[in-house]
């Protein structure tokens, strides 16, 4: 996969001219309170087989909802 491979360039604040107080956490307008996964709120199952396999399995269950 070449975005595994891939070179990810990082500039700090110097580099693109910022004031160090106005990028990264300092610089920030939010603040996250807590992270969490949200609860499961429905049925959930893993579709198996080929991808056609996967599809027509999706379409049988999607088929209740039309």
């Amino acid at each position: 996969m070449k975005a595994k491979s891939a070179r990810i360039t990082v500039f700090s604040a110097a580099d693109i001219g910022a004031a160090p107080e106005s990028v990264g956490l300092k610089g920030s307008t939010t603040q996250v309170v807590r992270v969490f996964s949200p609860e499961a709120r429905a049925e959930r199952c893993m579709l198996s087989g080929t991808v056609a396999e996967q599809v027509d399995q999706l379409i049988d269950k999607l088929d209740s909802y039309l």
